[in-house]
């Protein structure tokens, strides 16, 4: 359980806030770049997993703020706020090397 200070209730509000923001606009640049792209999953690295799988209710909240944010979204088509908004597409890893792995692809991405 959170503790209840305003402090811890200050920094578990901005966590959530944060990190939503951080993957919405994720999504909304790979549409700005590729819009016939989409992800099919974003997955979150280990050691970020782990805090959140301790928190379980904290993973609830970052994906409620995401669909909000993808719902209001003036940026995607509707057809893009379709495929996030039916798809439990944000998900934890369970693989150790996972943040190599995603810093591999997004070298390898940048460099096409």
């Amino acid at each position: 359980l959170f503790i209840k200070t305003d402090d811890a209730i200050e920094i578990r509000t901005n966590f959530v806030t944060t990190l939503a923001w951080l993957i919405f606009q994720r999504i909304e640049k790979l549409f700005l770049k590729k819009p016939n792209n989409i992800f099919n999953r974003i997955i979150l690295g280990l050691r970020l997993a782990q805090l959140i799988e301790n928190i379980p209710e904290l993973f609830d909240e970052i994906k409620l703020s995401v669909k909000k944010q993808i719902t209001d979204s003036l940026v995607l088509s509707q057809t893009t706020k379709n495929h996030y908004l039916q798809k439990r597409f944000i998900s934890l890893s369970k693989i150790p090397h996972a943040p190599i792995i995603g810093a591999g692809v997004s070298a390898h991405q940048n460099a096409e």
